[in-house]
């Protein structure tokens, strides 16, 4: 939990969670992972947590999923389905850091911010 604690995610903190799973893959087996706890869902960068939660996981576990689910014929249709484009799925793959695909958004979600301001009701 330390490497994506120390990314000091604005509104959001990570536990370690221990599960032991009824059925699939996993099944009757204990496995570990991160539980996120949302300390001010208005500032949480949910996007980029899973760019952070794949970084991590890499960094940590040695485990780089893209790379795993490749082998064995899995897609990554639903990653680039709710990252909106394939591109972020490609960067993070080649290696660029999660703080820099993350910054790279900053001018156009500025933009984006102000144009749809007078589209809010509250």
């Amino acid at each position: 939990m330390q490497q994506v604690n120390g990314y000091h995610l604005p509104g959001v903190r990570f536990q370690p969670l221990t599960h032991k799973p009824y059925y699939f893959m996993f099944g009757g087996q204990v496995i570990g992972g991160a539980q996120i706890f949302y300390t001010d869902r208005a500032t949480a960068p949910l996007t980029a947590i899973n760019l952070y939660a794949f970084e991590a996981l890499k960094q940590v576990a040695g485990s780089d999923l893209f790379a795993e689910a490749g082998k064995v014929g899995r897609g990554f249709g639903m990653f680039d389905k709710v990252n909106g484009t394939d591109a972020k799925r490609k960067v993070l793959q080649a290696g660029t850091p999660a703080v820099e695909i993350v910054t790279s958004w900053k001018q156009g979600d500025e933009a984006f911010r102000k144009q749809r301001k007078k589209y809010l009701l509250y």
